[in-house]
């Protein structure tokens, strides 16, 4: 019997608990390690399959909850392990006839992906019990401290409260926005590393050709922007599912940039500007979205190599 799977699936266990209490113990370098938490349990689900992640994800939680205790590790659980493992598990599906192998696509994982990382804010939004109203009242608090700490004069009343309203306006449509981000750059970490140990059965995915999203996103898409023009929590779940399918699409509209751009002299220039654009303001994003939106409508790179 090969053990190798079931102990390397403890080992990335592990190894999430530890990059999760990591700014706890290592300050700010356990801050940096943080986006790449889910990381190891990518790997295992993408390397050994669905049974491994979950040994993984259950190591992970028992060892969180001897660190930190029970109720954090049920949220740490539910919040950042569960996601991983459904959409590595995704990723394992594959369907056989007549000798051929038909993987799960990349455009109804990426699907998946971005319905979890809405699902997960609202989740988030639901259990702290968190509403547009005491958010302004914490923002209030948080900017007379600081004003209080920096011996500032009065602001003007007027100002902070548009700022403070702003803020409670984008971060709806932001979290869900970096969570899809960092669940992505964590899927392609991780199947890269066990595709490079050669644990990973699932052949590797032309990620600029095959990154994409079923039209029933266009769909989704479309009603999370009209819900987001009304108040309450109603608005607020459509601007939380506009900023999700806005950023997978994003994405979409990215790796249509590479795919496009290949074979041009002018690609590195084209690329490494685009993304210092990106770190600099979010316009370039709307740009992407929008392309990916019209490469799901129009199909733009199939149109390029002659192909339906």
């Amino acid at each position: 019997m090969n053990n190798k799977p079931i102990l390397i699936a403890i080992a990335c266990g592990l190894l999430t608990a530890m990059i999760n209490v990591a700014p706890f113990s290592l300050g700010g370098i356990g801050l940096i390690l943080t986006p790449f938490t889910v990381l190891p349990i990518f790997v295992s689900v993408l390397g050994f399959g669905t049974r491994a992640g979950l040994i993984s994800g259950a190591i992970a939680t028992v060892a969180l909850a001897a660190m930190t205790g029970i109720l954090s590790a049920i949220a740490f659980f539910v919040l950042l392990v569960a996601p991983p493992l459904w959409v590595g598990h995704l990723a394992g599906l594959v369907r056989r006839e007549d000798g051929a192998e038909e993987w799960y696509p990349l455009n109804n994982i990426l699907l998946h992906l971005a319905l979890a990382s809405a699902l997960v804010v609202i989740v988030v939004l639901l259990a702290s019990g968190i509403t547009e109203e005491n958010s302004a009242t914490m923002l209030r608090e948080l900017m007379s401290q600081l004003q209080a700490a920096n011996g500032a004069g009065a602001p003007d009343p007027a100002a902070v409260e548009q700022q403070i309203r702003t803020l409670i306006g984008v971060l709806p449509v932001t979290m869900p926005a970096s969570i899809i981000v960092m669940q992505a750059i964590n899927f392609n970490l991780g199947a890269r590393i066990a595709r490079s140990q050669g644990w990973m059965l699932r052949p590797q995915d032309d990620i600029p050709m095959t990154t994409a999203l079923p039209f029933i996103a266009l769909g989704i898409f479309g009603l999370a922007l009209l819900f987001s023009m009304f108040g309450g929590s109603l608005g607020v779940a459509g601007k939380i599912f506009a900023g999700a399918f806005g950023m997978a699409f994003a994405l979409v509209g990215l790796a249509t940039m590479h795919a496009l751009t290949r074979g041009m002299g002018v690609r590195p220039v084209i690329l490494a500007v685009s993304y210092i654009a990106i770190l600099f303001t979010i316009i370039p994003l709307v740009g992407f979205a929008i392309l990916g939106i019209v490469e799901t409508l129009l199909g733009l790179r199939a149109r390029r190599l002659g192909t339906t």
